[in-house]
């Protein structure tokens, strides 16, 4: 049994970005057998690497970032299914921070003051008003969202 850690699967995709497409795909052939569960999830940290030329590249579902600096949006481009899509730059930060907390559930109030840099304590439906622009030009359907989950009376969710 390998170890599917995220540790040791961090590690695994490390070893695994230096590699070319045909000898990855050998490889992870090789390492995970018929163990279809462990390649998707090592497939799917390698499509969330950085490439080591300096740029980096986010996929998630039909949604792709791309940016020379890490997560900079002085020069971004963002597609949905090979189709530009333009954010302002609170509505990039606001992207850039859930997809550097992807999967946790993120309290509205943690988001004012961490994209916005609002204090404590600050009523304001900012945030509702950006995701609602986000989900509008990201989601494929924009009433029953996929990618940014409203969790009930906290926040919201980045599932992709």
């Amino acid at each position: 049994m390998i170890d599917a850690s995220p540790e040791m699967l961090s590690i695994f995709c490390g070893a695994l970005e230096r590699l070319a497409a045909d000898e990855r795909a050998a490889y992870l052939d090789a390492a995970c057998g018929k163990d279809a569960e462990l390649r998707a999830r090592i497939e799917a940290l390698l499509r969330r690497a950085p490439i080591r030329t300096g740029q980096a590249v986010y996929q998630f579902g039909s949604i792709r970032i791309e940016t020379r600096a890490a997560m900079d949006h002085r020069d971004v481009k963002v597609t949905r299914n090979g189709e530009a899509v333009y954010l302002s730059v609170r509505e990039f930060e606001l992207l850039r921070y859930f997809v550097e907390h992807a999967g946790i559930v993120l309290p509205r109030e943690k988001l004012l003051r961490e994209v916005w840099g609002y204090e404590v304590g600050t009523f304001t439906r900012t945030v509702d008003v950006h995701v609602a622009g986000l989900r509008q030009k990201l989601e494929k359907d924009p009433k029953k969202p996929e990618l940014i989950l409203t969790v009930h009376k906290i926040g919201y969710k980045f599932a992709g």
